[in-house]
């Protein structure tokens, strides 16, 4: 693959000496990219450039990237004189299916939900549709008209885009407004032999998708006056779009503005969940090992794949990490769940792990931050097999904590953390160790939540997996 650009860490601070100690290295491999530098918001990337790379080190960077340019002051970004890149803005879904818990991070940034994968049950979101204004009436090879030449906004309060056909000189013009209404008036046919007729869509934005049908609403055909030119009235935080292209073999994707499946399996009472066959209710060795990760699990940090039938945490010390992650984790289930219990057996290897390893097993886990060294939101039984102690965790806040006696830490050994009502319990090979009122010791709300596994930085196995309702 070729690059003519690099960039530096997205949203971390930059400095002239690594920028230029990456420069001299691509050019020591015999390479000459540009590099793209700050990549940050406006008021950090300003930081940088005036800290960092004020003359004579401005030839260090050739582009400035600034994320979300749009909704922040930029001008102090061009102390360089450089040109300056939308690095990262709001245009951007991550991803076109979202299958995530719902109670996760960043949740929710994709054309489509599908955040129940067991059930078959999906969810068509308003950027899907938003997207079609688009892509719907667009090909590949159809060119771009650049601003003040085909495409422009709209008393700042709005935008056209539109795109040409320059071999058919068949156009689509896509347009958004904000907070005003207009009447946009437009010649759009230059370089046609006629105006034809306009393929009109329109999506009202604060239309409420469930009931109204208000997204990609055919509108009908809309024909030029004399002059050839179109005229539409355009409302309030409205999208827009005119297309001379044949989009009606399309149109069957957009006659019902919803369709939605009400899931049929609801896992709040009881989850006993078969990995594959044999051995039931474990991790099963349906996969290559060490390849495939188990089905439903969401790892959160490290990562868990299967081996022999095992779910085995794989990551052997703690990264270069982008941002700080307490321990490697994962999690499965329901967000609604309540009252339930997890059973799992661990085991370590002695030539894998340092002498402080640890294991735990989580109920009620409602939320985990991914920039930040905080356990995840939940009744945490933590087991230092090596140490012979134990701790159970409220997040960030220690419960309760003791002692353990193992005959053979590098056995297997089984962790049973219960939730019920205000109560929470622990047991270690069948012994109990824990019984606690949480709510005489800690504030927040740790009623419900997903079941979670999880280990230091360093290898752990865990078998025999069980969620059961109390």
């Amino acid at each position: 693959m070729t690059f003519d650009f690099i960039g530096l860490w997205n949203e971390r601070p930059v400095t002239s000496e690594y920028t230029g100690w990456l420069k001299e290295a691509l050019k020591e491999a015999g390479l000459d990219p540009l590099i793209v530098g700050g990549d940050n918001f406006a008021s950090r990337t300003v930081s940088d450039l005036e800290d960092f790379y004020s003359l004579p080190n401005a030839d260090l960077v050739d582009v400035v990237g600034i994320h979300y340019p749009c909704s922040q002051p930029s001008d102090g970004a061009t102390v360089l004189n450089k040109t300056l890149w939308a690095s990262e803005d709001c245009t951007v879904a991550w991803s076109l299916l979202w299958v995530v818990y719902p109670s996760l991070p960043y949740f929710g940034n994709a054309l489509m939900y599908a955040t129940e994968p067991w059930s078959g049950s999906y969810e068509l979101r308003p950027t899907l549709y938003t997207t079609a204004h688009t892509t719907h009436s667009t090909k590949p090879d159809m060119k771009f008209l650049q601003v003040n030449d085909g495409s422009g906004l709209l008393n700042d309060s709005g935008s056209f885009v539109t795109y040409l056909d320059e071999d058919t000189k068949a156009f689509s013009v896509v347009v958004e407004t904000l907070t005003f209404s207009f009447e946009l008036g437009k010649t759009l046919t230059d370089g046609a032999d006629a105006a034809p007729s306009l393929r009109a869509y329109r999506t009202r934005i604060k239309d409420d998708l469930f009931e109204t049908g208000g997204y990609m609403v055919d509108m009908g055909k809309i024909s030029p006056d004399k002059n050839s030119v179109y005229s539409i009235d355009l409302g309030v935080d409205e999208m827009w779009t005119l297309t001379t292209m044949d989009t009606t073999q399309h149109d069957s994707q957009f006659a019902t503005s919803w369709e939605y499946f009400r899931r049929y399996l609801i896992l709040t009472r009881v989850m006993a969940i078969s990995f594959g066959e044999p051995p039931p209710n474990a991790f099963g060795e349906t996969a290559a090992d060490g390849v495939a990760s188990a089905q439903y699990w969401s790892d959160q940090a490290g990562v868990f794949a299967i081996e022999n039938g095992r779910l085995v945490q794989q990551v052997p010390e703690r990264p270069v990490e982008w941002s700080p992650e307490d321990a490697p984790s994962s999690v499965i289930g329901d967000v609604n769940t309540t009252d339930y219990e997890v059973k799992v057996k661990f085991q370590l290897n002695e030539d894998e792990v340092p002498e402080d390893a640890y294991v735990f097993a989580g109920v009620r886990v409602d939320n985990w931050n991914p920039n930040a060294l905080v356990r995840p939101s939940g009744f945490l039984l933590t087991i230092y097999p090596n140490l012979g102690k134990w701790r159970l965790w409220a997040g960030m806040r220690l419960l309760s904590w003791g002692a353990v006696e193992f005959e053979d830490p590098f056995a297997e050994h089984e962790i049973v953390v219960r939730a019920v009502g205000d109560e929470v319990f622990g047991f270690i090979n069948g012994e109990q160790v824990v019984d606690k009122k949480w709510k005489d010791w800690i504030r927040g709300d740790f009623t419900k939540g997903l079941a979670a596994i999880g280990s230091g930085w360093h290898r752990a196995a865990f078998d025999d997996f069980e969620i059961n309702a109390v």
